[in-house]
C-alpha cells in the first residue's frame, strides 16, 4: 500500500512541477466591424478603446486584406482622451480587410473595431440544393451495416460474460 501512495505522490509532484504557470501578461484581440463600419473610401481607421494609459496601447496592429493576400503592420497614429488608440492606413483601399489583430495587456476589457473605411465587397455564395429524402434512400446500407456491427459486438460481449467462469 505504501508503494501506491509513493507513486501517487510522485505523479502529483511531477504534474505540479512541470505544469505551466498561467499568469498571462497579454491577450490577443481581433477587430470587429470589418463589414459593419462607417463608409469612408479615403482610409482604414481602427480604434481600440478603454486602454488605461498610452503606454499600454499596442504600437502596431497587423491588418490583413484579401484573405491573406496582403498584410501590413499599421502603427499607432494617435491616442485620444478617454483611452482610445487610433490606427490609420491608406493601403489597399480597393480590397476588404479580412483580419486585424493586436496584442494588449491581460486586464484590458474594451473594444477593438474598424471605425471607418471603404465599403465591403460582398462575396459570391454558391447555393446548393439538398434533399434529405434522396440521401436517406441512397444511404440505407451504411445504417444497416453499423447496426449489424453493434449487434455483433453486443453478442460477443455477452458470450464472453457468460463464459467467464468456464475453462
Amino acid at each position: 500500500m505504501n508503494r501506491h501512495w509513493a507513486l501517487l505522490i510522485g505523479i502529483l509532484l511531477t504534474i505540479v512541477v512541470f505544469s505551466p504557470v498561467s499568469a498571462a501578461k497579454y491577450q490577443e484581440i481581433t477587430a470587429g466591424g470589418l463589414c459593419d463600419h462607417e463608409i469612408d473610401g479615403t482610409e482604414w481607421h481602427f480604434i481600440i478603446n478603454q486602454i488605461d494609459e498610452v503606454g499600454n496601447a499596442p504600437l502596431l496592429i497587423p491588418v490583413t486584406w484579401g484573405n491573406g493576400a496582403f498584410t501590413e503592420d499599421v502603427p499607432l497614429a494617435s491616442f485620444s482622451e478617454g483611452g482610445v488608440a487610433h490606427y490609420v492606413t491608406t493601403s489597399h483601399l480597393d480590397m476588404d480587410v479580412t483580419e486585424a489583430t493586436a496584442e494588449i495587456y491581460a486586464d484590458w476589457g474594451g473594444q477593438f473595431n474598424l471605425s471607418h473605411g471603404p465599403a465591403c465587397h460582398p462575396t459570391a455564395v454558391e447555393i446548393v440544393s439538398f434533399d434529405a429524402r434522396d440521401e436517406a434512400e441512397n444511404n440505407t446500407f451504411p445504417a444497416i451495416g453499423i447496426g449489424l456491427v453493434i449487434l455483433l459486438g453486443v453478442i460477443f460481449l455477452a458470450m464472453g460474460y457468460l463464459n467467464r467462469g468456464k475453462k
